[in-house]
């Protein structure tokens, strides 16, 4: 039990740090302009990742 729980918690994370790690990068790419919006990304990832397809 403890062991997946482990697990369950290490790939929430890995999701969460993929998900910042993408917007840090697409932030690199279009400017700092884009700050704002990267914060309002980083909290709501759904609508991000509807927003960039």
């Amino acid at each position: 039990m403890n062991r997946l729980y482990r697990r369950l918690a290490m790939s929430v994370f890995g999701m969460f740090f993929c998900i910042v790690s993408i917007s840090i990068c697409n932030q690199i790419k279009k400017g700092e302009k884009q700050s704002v919006l990267t914060k309002q990304e980083i909290t709501n990832p759904d609508m991000y990742f509807v927003s960039n397809q």
